[in-house]
């Protein structure tokens, strides 16, 4: 059913999302599918991490019981962009002009601000998990966060999202320590808003929040503030239908992907844009 494995360098990674696929086409269940590929890739010329294959599956699973087109001859398919909604110019006017503003968000935060980015990394995840870092978009890394300790108050850009593996393939069959293909559940959705002055972003983060738990607001060093919503366990149509509201408010649709970059709490941002440190304005620490 699987197939012959490949040697490593001619497609390691493909067979064993293709085989995952097959697996659970074939009904069977996720712990003796693993182990199946697990044992079959013993040999092949290079450790295939447990992670890469639980992110096979899980990626398997998404496509198989969703019906989706099967593609077994490369990285699983990137799906399209949603269709997303215009600017509703007259609602973000009439929340700008009832909502709060940015010092506002300071004082209404449930959890003390006075800290650095390191405390706020732990708040925002707990124990060691795999995170995706970087000085820029071009420059960054996967690792635990163990091994990034120290290492926060001086970078700009991390994916809000822990990482299921070191590594996976982009869409164009080239490995990279940040792809949709290593990037896990989505723990977190920051909406970004660039236009406009930041009291108006804190006047919209605010009217979601009445909607999705807000954990934390922090401004960007130059003209935007950013909001963290936890999403943990949201459907994807209940998902989808509050990334919508906020675009049709004006948040940036770019950061619907989950590997995308956010910037750091409490980080430092060095580009041609701005010079500065990424300050926290809210957190909620019991969310």
């Amino acid at each position: 059913m699987l197939g012959k494995v490949p040697r490593a360098g001619t497609g390691v990674h493909r067979w064993v999302f293709a085989s995952a696929c097959r697996c659970l086409e074939a009904k069977l269940p996720e712990g003796v599918a693993f182990e199946l590929i697990r044992d079959r890739v013993r040999g092949c010329g290079r450790r295939v991490p447990a992670g890469e294959i639980r992110s096979a599956l899980a990626e398997a699973e998404r496509k198989v019981f969703s019906g989706s087109t099967l593609q077994y001859r490369g990285e699983p398919s990137t799906p399209e962009a949603p269709r997303w909604p215009k600017l509703d110019v007259a609602k973000r006017a009439l929340i700008i002009k009832h909502g709060i503003g940015a010092p506002d968000l300071c004082d209404l935060s449930p959890s003390p601000l006075e800290r650095g980015a390191e405390a706020f990394i732990d708040v925002l995840f707990p124990g060691d998990p795999l995170l995706c870092v970087g000085k820029s978009e071009k420059a960054f890394a996967t690792r635990r966060r163990s091994a990034l300790r120290g290492h926060f108050e001086r970078l700009s850009h991390l994916v809000p999202n822990p990482m299921s593996a070191r590594r996976g393939l982009t869409k164009n069959g080239t490995w990279s320590e940040r792809t949709r293909a290593n990037t896990g559940e989505r723990l977190y959705l920051v909406l970004d808003f660039d236009a406009g002055e930041a009291d108006h972003h804190a006047a919209i983060i605010w009217f979601l929040a009445q909607k999705r738990p807000l954990k934390l607001v922090m401004h960007s060093a130059n003209k935007s503030l950013h909001g963290w919503f936890k999403v943990a366990g949201l459907s994807e149509e209940a998902l989808l239908a509050f990334m919508a509201e906020a675009v049709s408010l004006g948040a940036d649709p770019g950061l619907w992907w989950k590997e995308h970059f956010a910037r750091i709490p409490g980080g430092w941002r060095d580009d041609h844009k701005a010079k500065g440190r990424q300050s926290v304005l809210y957190i909620n620490d019991s969310l």
